[in-house]
């Protein structure tokens, strides 16, 4: 065990498990990015997505349900 207020010295096997964490944690934040950016175009385009429908609902091109 090593004196308080003083560290060991990192094996080799600790070195490499560091190096895996900070790539996954890479990965994971990029991906977190991704699906946010993806979220905020779904929030963009439901608007017009609702307003397309009640269109379509308007000229009788679908009926609620579904397309005829």
């Amino acid at each position: 065990m090593p004196e308080k207020g003083s560290f060991a010295s990192a094996t080799d096997e600790q070195l490499e498990d560091v190096k895996w964490l900070r790539a996954h944690f890479k990965e994971l934040q990029e991906a977190q990015e991704r699906l946010d950016i993806a979220e905020k175009i779904i929030l963009e385009l439901q608007t017009p997505v609702k307003e397309l429908f009640e269109i379509f609902k308007k000229l009788k091109l679908i009926d609620g349900k579904g397309w005829r």
